[in-house]
């Protein structure tokens, strides 16, 4: 793993450890008003991007599809997971700018997301 992708995965566990954090489908979609990023696994199934994606589109709320689900599951302690949802602001803007020109997903620079 690269130095930048291991720094991301830490990255999203202090953002859990800060209680900013979210995983799993049921938990995301029961918050997402207060949602600031998503962001899904590129293994997620396909119905499951097209839910959340249009969710995001509705809610004007970014979105990114970086990552496979196990990885998430050892970064944050938990079973692999598909979805991700980082409640706070200012964890959010530190994300995008620390990690926005290094990390490729989807043919896109990590930072050029999907901001529907």
């Amino acid at each position: 793993m690269s130095q930048i992708k291991s720094k991301y995965y830490h990255f999203l566990g202090i953002c859990k450890r800060a209680g900013e954090l979210i995983s799993g489908y049921d938990s995301v979609t029961d918050t997402f008003d207060k949602v600031q990023l998503i962001i899904i696994a590129e293994d997620a199934s396909d119905r499951v991007k097209e839910r959340i994606e249009l969710r995001c589109k509705q809610n004007q709320v970014p979105l990114i599809i970086y990552g496979s689900s196990i990885e998430y599951g050892k970064a944050l302690g938990t079973k692999p997971t598909v979805l991700l949802a980082v409640l706070d602001k200012n964890f959010t803007k530190a994300l995008m700018s620390k990690f926005g020109n290094g990390i490729l997903f989807g043919g896109e620079q990590f930072g050029k997301n999907k901001s529907l």
